[in-house]
């Protein structure tokens, strides 16, 4: 008897949104030709793992997903679809399965992106502008991605997230982040008790990073320019390895800073800390510092005191870097 081996692919129902469309038919039904007019419609419509395509217009409210869904905003010369949310989030992620947003455009809302639980959440070409409060807020997550993203103007924190296990940034820029009424200074980035951070190819401008208690830290060409305050500050950890960074800032002391435990260790290669108001780098505590082809220069704090500083170290090796203005 012949056999013959049958493949069966699964394909998930899309679900169309565009209030332009919808306006001028009798009914919605969530396809292309008979779209809804709102994206909850949507959301509401799709079962988890379906996607969800938000026609280029202009939306208010918050969009609340609560299942695992892929959410995709059409991109035509007129941009991407404009969320606008004054008084709370304009999109809330609160689920245990995989989310999935792109081609949004958020402004003026209270936050941008809030994220709770999501065991995946992965954010790409999302532009935030304006943000009120925070621009991307992830708690209590698994794996978070943020691609090809751009926060212009947010309160305390452009990107925040806080016990989580994995939080990847990569070709995305933060800028202009202020700090709070009581004086609380702004971050472009900040990862609180985040097993593992990586940065790869991202521009942070106004404010830096700060990173407390992750395991791993790698940042590969990551670029603070400008920063009001520290340019980047590791706290706790065991890995921290910078290549190709760029880090300039405007601190009462060390523009890039670590203070880490004795079994940590610290690799930095071809990286530049220069034009700093304070000084330029200080590293406390770890078991071994290894720096290759890293220039710290022009960071012009007090006449006399180090421009590097290592502070109980337990092993130091320096390669083709350079260290100038002020002394070592």
């Amino acid at each position: 008897m012949d056999s013959a081996t049958v493949t069966v692919s699964v394909v998930r129902p899309v679900w169309y949104v565009n209030p332009v469309v919808a306006a001028g038919n009798a009914v919605e039904l969530g396809s292309q030709t008979y779209p809804f007019s709102s994206m909850q419609q949507g959301v509401a419509a799709a079962a988890p793992g379906d996607t969800v395509r938000i026609g280029v217009a202009s939306y208010g409210g918050t969009l609340l997903i609560k299942k695992s869904l892929v959410v995709i905003g059409d991109s035509t010369a007129a941009g991407f679809p404009r969320l606008r949310n004054s008084t709370g989030p304009a999109v809330v992620v609160d689920t245990a399965g995989t989310v999935r947003l792109s081609r949004l455009h958020i402004e003026d809302s209270g936050v941008g992106v809030v994220a709770i639980a999501a065991d995946t959440l992965d954010l790409s070409q999302i532009v935030i502008d304006r943000s009120r409060g925070v621009g991307i807020s992830v708690r209590k997550s698994g794996y978070v991605t943020i691609g090809a993203t751009s926060v212009a103007g947010a309160v305390l924190r452009g990107i925040d997230a806080e016990s989580t296990a994995t939080l990847r940034v990569r070709q995305t820029s933060v800028d202009l982040v202020s700090g709070g009424a009581g004086g609380e200074p702004g971050w472009a980035l900040r990862a609180w008790v985040v097993d593992t951070v990586t940065g790869d190819t991202t521009t942070l401008a106004t404010a830096g990073a700060r990173v407390d208690s992750a395991d791993v830290v790698a940042l590969r060409a990551v670029f603070v320019a400008g920063a009001r305050g520290p340019a980047l500050q590791v706290f706790g950890g065991e890995q921290v390895t910078i290549v190709e960074g760029d880090y300039s800032g405007a601190p009462d002391d060390y523009a890039v800073s670590m203070d880490l435990p004795g079994s940590a260790t610290v690799r930095l290669d071809s990286t530049r800390i220069h034009d700093n108001t304070g000084f330029g780098l200080l590293v406390t505590g770890p078991l071994s510092v290894t720096m290759r082809g890293t220039t710290v220069e022009r960071s012009f704090g007090a006449l006399g005191l180090a421009v590097v500083k290592f502070s109980g170290v337990g092993a130091v090796t320096i390669a083709q870097s350079s260290f100038l203005q002020n002394g070592y």
